[in-house]
């Protein structure tokens, strides 16, 4: 059996000058540093910032990777996602050239966004939830962006958005997403590309 083995940055934002945030910047460092000691598919997942228009943070996460040393041969996008509910839907659908059993994926986000981020990825992406792992970023006592009441009505929100969706049915999931999800409803120029399979499907090398 091949195992696809990647290291998953679950993006956040860019500052006033366009740049990577503190925290874009200090998942990135975790996830390259790991990269560098096991080099393998490093897949940066963020769309574009939701402060900063038409300004993509994946390929702004890209650019930092490139500066310090990652192949760009290793390197791959999801570029639409403007929450974690979409990054694990959309990145199924990249992934899914692959048997999820195949894969071996590490998350890496911040203490701060663990456990909303465990929680769904148990839901939307079940199979790989159970043989994946994440490697937390230390917040280093900053203010905390996120509270546990915030983790608790963010996942209120989303069982309430997604409820009776059949999660083993992806069709069904994006579905829910663009009619439900006030990020997405009415996007149907995003809702085309992420639909579009032969054109965006991961096409990963085998290591």
């Amino acid at each position: 059996m091949v195992l696809f083995e990647s290291i998953v940055v679950l993006g956040h934002t860019l500052n006033d000058q366009h740049k990577l945030s503190l925290d874009s910047q200090g998942r990135m460092d975790t996830a390259i540093a790991l990269y560098h000691k096991n080099p393998c598919h490093l897949v940066l997942s963020a769309g574009d910032d939701r402060w900063h228009d038409n300004v993509n943070v994946a390929q702004k996460m890209k650019e930092y990777a490139l500066e310090q040393g990652v192949a760009e041969k290793d390197i791959f996008l999801e570029p639409w996602a403007k929450d974690t509910v979409a990054e694990y839907i959309f990145l199924r659908k990249l992934f899914s050239n692959y048997s999820d059993q195949d894969l071996r994926i590490t998350f890496v986000t911040h203490d701060w966004h663990f456990v909303r981020a465990k929680y769904l990825l148990k839901i939307v992406w079940p199979k790989v939830a159970e043989i994946s792992r994440f490697v937390i970023v230390d917040s280093k006592n900053r203010k905390i962006i996120r509270t546990k009441e915030d983790d608790r009505k963010s996942i209120a929100k989303f069982n309430e958005t997604f409820e009776g969706v059949d999660f083993s049915d992806l069709n069904s999931v994006f579905k829910c997403l663009f009619a439900k999800h006030g990020l997405y409803v009415g996007d149907d120029v995003l809702k085309q590309k992420v639909l579009d399979a032969k054109k965006y499907k991961f096409d990963m090398h085998k290591l």
